[in-house]
């Protein structure tokens, strides 16, 4: 997760966490290239050495322990207009041991629940999750296009087996075919569940979808109680 944010913020390409344990665990990085039980140990060459790899996948496989890992929809956006400050994270857990979050100003203390911030906008979240779904269309046409794919994934095997086409050749045309029907296989999924709502989605949609539309979660503290305010890009 750590590694997602970081790369998020110095080059701006929004990578989930799963995705980065993926990459730290394919053995292409180290040359090694497998599919359906052919292995290929001298693929390409490698950019990362085997102890490096071997180190990588130790950490990947490593399962937090800790019950207190909360997964922030509002990371780094929620800022405090009292103080002019952005509001750090923070979580707590209650007794049937669901963990809540909170976003806590360092400069005066006080803090916001993301639970409150989420039901009292949730009309606003609800019509940009809308608008992102809207923007997806073409669902049988990316259909179309996977189908074509996985024709032309077919003719690939049909010719290595001829022995037609080597085996480096199958292996480079199969991947990028690979990647281009995952691609439309994302979309097309992302438009089978546009008719969910917001609440129902996974944290990993939601914070996609915030952060495309939400700049800044503005809060201020009144005597009793807070506001808050989305600010969209």
């Amino acid at each position: 997760m750590e590694i997602s944010d970081e790369v998020r913020k110095r080059f701006g390409y929004k990578i989930k966490d799963d995705t980065v344990r993926d990459i730290a665990m394919n053995r292409l990085y180290i040359g090694v290239m497998e599919y359906r039980g052919i292995v290929n140990e001298v693929y390409c060459e490698p950019i990362v050495s085997n102890e490096v790899f071997e180190k990588a996948c130790k950490n990947a496989k490593k399962r937090k322990l800790s019950h207190w890992r909360a997964d922030y929809l509002f990371k780094n956006k929620v800022y405090c207009q009292n103080c002019e400050v952005y509001m750090s994270q923070t979580c707590g857990m209650g007794k049937k041991k669901k963990i809540y979050s909170y976003y806590i100003c360092p400069k005066c203390g006080k803090r916001v629940s993301e639970s409150r911030i989420v039901d009292s906008k949730h009309f606003q979240l609800q019509k940009i999750t809308n608008e992102y779904f809207a923007e997806d269309a073409g669902y049988f046409d990316k259909k179309k296009a996977i189908a074509k794919l996985r024709d032309k994934q077919k003719q690939l095997v049909e010719k290595t087996k001829r022995q037609v086409l080597d085996v480096d050749t199958f292996y480079e045309l199969y991947i990028s075919y690979n990647q281009e029907i995952d691609s439309l296989q994302s979309k097309l999924d992302r438009i089978v569940i546009k008719s969910s709502i917001f609440s129902e989605l996974d944290n990993s949609f939601k914070k996609e979808i915030i952060s495309k539309y939400i700049k800044e979660v503005r809060v201020e503290f009144l005597k009793k109680s807070y506001i808050t305010q989305l600010v969209l890009y």
